[in-house]
């Protein structure tokens, strides 16, 4: 009988605990992104809950699904402009929205919370292939120092509009013994077909074996 008592007394605390464990946060946490978004939806299909929806964006985010991760984010911010993840969501927008979108949050960012150097030489990156020459000039000059030979390359060639700068960023790095990675002929490769000038780029990565 005692232990029939016993029972009767875990059960409720086991169910408990259970039901504790199944927040939106606590899934994330744990790693369950995918559990967690389908409990926050479940959650604000009921009610505007802004931590849900925070932790679907999040989520999403964890899960690289950029365009659902920015669209919470979004939604979160327009709804909880003070609330308690405002930088976190800002900082999804910074890695995942358009241009405009990643540039206003990323400034936000910087005068409330302040970048870490990789966030900052991406909103420099931003000015420079917006074609933002002030805002990047700025900026470059502050990090310029703390740059690496590639970063300082990947500046280079977002602000240049003038090619041959962009062969001696290329250059430097080679003569450094830094192969150039494919994300940064990427870009430069955009620059040469803004300018439609793909050819010389082609010859020079020919003539380089690149």
């Amino acid at each position: 009988m005692r232990r029939f008592i016993a029972f009767l007394l875990i059960v409720p605390l086991f169910i408990s605990s259970c039901s504790k464990a199944e927040t939106p946060e606590s899934l994330y946490s744990n790693g369950m992104y995918r559990e967690a978004i389908a409990l926050s939806d479940s959650i604000l299909r009921k009610d505007l809950d802004y931590e849900a929806l925070y932790y679907k964006a999040a989520s999403y985010f964890s899960l690289n699904v950029r365009g659902e991760a920015e669209e919470a984010a979004t939604l979160y911010l327009l709804l909880d402009e003070d609330g308690e993840f405002r930088n976190e969501a800002l900082y999804i927008i910074f890695l995942t929205g358009s241009d405009d979108k990643s540039i206003k949050a990323g400034e936000e960012l910087r005068e409330t919370s302040g970048l870490s150097h990789r966030s900052l030489v991406r909103l420099c990156f931003l000015y420079a292939y917006n074609d933002m020459d002030i805002e990047f000039s700025r900026l470059y000059r502050e990090i310029r120092g703390e740059l690496t030979d590639e970063e300082n390359a990947f500046l280079l060639i977002a602000e240049g509009k003038d090619l041959s700068m962009i062969f001696m960023a290329l250059d430097s790095l080679l003569e450094d013994g830094i192969e150039p990675s494919a994300e940064l002929l990427e870009a430069a490769e955009k620059r040469f077909i803004e300018q439609g000038s793909l050819d010389l780029f082609q010859s020079y990565v020919s003539s380089r074996r690149l």
